[in-house]
């Protein structure tokens, strides 16, 4: 039974279990390095005593999927959060039919629609963020993967080909608009490429993730020297490459082109269009909810 500390999404830990390598969580990491005072034991699989946050109380060593099969047997089911389930209830409010999209409702949705039989490849900044806040759906697949630490936003394209080559599978790469633009070039890889490749672009019209720090209320410089703001679509990119082209503003549209296998079961590229002010209206009722103020 979790009953000591508050946790990021309102839940009470006594002990954590961290299976793998570092996670990508910027609140996780501030929770366990200032507010976590139980047990946290990792199993890096890798033999590596690696520890960021200085908080670590217990490594076990043996590879993840060893320690796994141990302890499957003994598992114990948990109760889910009022505040869970509080998020679950918001995100699907902001995901019913005909709703202009936000990064909350197209990281749920997509969780809720994954296509079957692919794997997911995650941009920097913010769809790597909001998928992982959001992604509450039971859809998403077990392959998951993304290009962190130094790499920033470069080669998202052309890690999502490898990605999928890699798994022989499709792949389904969700990044934003400036990635998109700082790495169209890979998209010349698919003509070789052996697997469907559908990029799912968020185009919120510049860097969004600026949006949620707090040069964003320095009104006299944040828009000019921050959000990097274009008025581009990539239709034309589509063409140009030789992918399915499509829009998409709302959230039935979004979900009927995540279900539509394209021309061919080819290569495909799904525009998603958001207004950057009602999406930073999405995240405050979402952090709302992870407040407690349902």
């Amino acid at each position: 039974r979790m009953a000591t500390s508050q946790g990021p999404k309102g839940i009470q830990h006594d002990f954590i279990l961290h299976l793998g390598g570092s996670f990508i969580s910027t609140r996780l990491r501030q929770y366990l390095e200032t507010d976590f005072d139980g047990t946290y034991c990792r199993v890096p699989g890798d033999g590596r005593k690696l520890d960021p946050t200085g908080s670590c109380t217990m490594f076990v060593g043996g590879s993840v999927a060893a320690v796994c099969e141990e302890t499957k047997s003994a598992r114990a089911a948990l109760d889910s959060s009022d505040v869970h389930d509080h998020l679950r209830a918001a995100l699907q409010g902001e995901s019913r039919d005909g709703v202009a999209l936000s990064e909350p409702a197209v990281a749920y949705l997509l969780s809720c629609h994954f296509p079957p039989d692919s794997v997911l490849f995650l941009g920097n900044s913010m769809p790597v963020r909001f998928c992982d806040e959001y992604g509450l759906g039971p859809g998403l697949p077990a392959r998951v993967a993304a290009n962190r630490g130094v790499s920033g936003i470069d080669g998202t394209l052309a890690s999502a080909c490898g990605f999928s080559a890699g798994c022989e599978r499709p792949v389904v790469c969700v990044l934003g608009d400036l990635s998109f633009i700082h790495d169209m070039s890979s998209l010349s890889l698919l003509a070789a490429a052996p697997h469907p490749v559908r990029v799912v672009v968020v185009n919120n019209r510049g860097g969004g993730i600026f949006h949620h720090l707090p040069i964003a209320e320095q009104g006299d410089v944040f828009r000019e020297f921050f959000t990097t703001p274009h008025a581009f679509n990539f239709e034309g990119a589509a063409k140009q490459f030789g992918l399915h082209y499509s829009r998409v503003e709302t959230t039935d549209a979004f979900v009927a082109r995540l279900a539509d296998p394209g021309i061919g079961g080819g290569h495909q590229l799904i525009e998603v269009s958001v207004d950057q002010e009602s999406n930073m209206a999405a995240y405050s009722r979402m952090a709302a909810v992870l407040r407690g103020d349902f």
